[in-house]
């Protein structure tokens, strides 16, 4: 790592750390931000100093340990395999249709459930998290794994769709 890129990532990790001072002086949105983004701090420093190869991988599994520290671990266990099972139904190997169509099944049950018709064994705190990271983010998937937009693997499709600025910014459905 050169002088000028240490001293840029030095840079960016006072101005992180000002803010985690900022957000734990005004808690506006709550202790939520305040612990997200103290993992976003430490994950920033640790991201900075991997190989290009492994940041990706680890960036999943600092949204992994999010998701864990806000939801605890019974219940963001819920809200990933509840993703998971989204994104294995995007790429079964059949017609797209029959995908479509399985995914639209998939959200009925989970609609069902949301309404209480059928009980669910996670708590509510789960809906609002898991709406933001799947609602239009699977549309936009959808369409680039049907018209192979862009390159897949199991790394960048979880990175894609567990975003740890979700966990507390409910609003930020889209990143592309």
């Amino acid at each position: 790592m050169s002088w000028v890129e240490a001293g840029r990532i030095a840079t960016i990790a006072a101005q992180l750390v000002l803010l985690f001072l900022l957000i734990r002086t005004f808690p506006i949105e709550g202790a939520a931000l305040l612990k997200v983004f103290a993992i976003c701090v430490v994950g920033f420093l640790i991201h900075a100093a991997l190989p290009l190869s492994l940041r990706m991988p680890f960036f999943v599994l600092l949204s992994l340990a999010g998701i864990v520290v806000l939801l605890g671990p019974v219940q963001g266990l819920w809200l990933v395999v509840l993703g998971m099972i989204l994104i294995g139904l995007a790429h079964l190997p059949t017609s797209f249709r029959v995908r479509i169509v399985l995914i639209l099944a998939f959200g009925g049950v989970l609609v069902a459930c949301r309404s209480r018709v059928f009980p669910c064994p996670w708590l509510s705190a789960v809906w609002p998290v898991f709406g933001a990271m799947f609602m239009f983010r699977l549309i936009v998937y959808l369409y680039d794994l049907k018209n192979r937009a862009a390159a897949f693997g199991l790394w960048r499709s979880m990175a894609y769709f567990f975003m740890i600025p979700n966990l507390v910014f409910t609003v930020f459905p889209v990143v592309d």
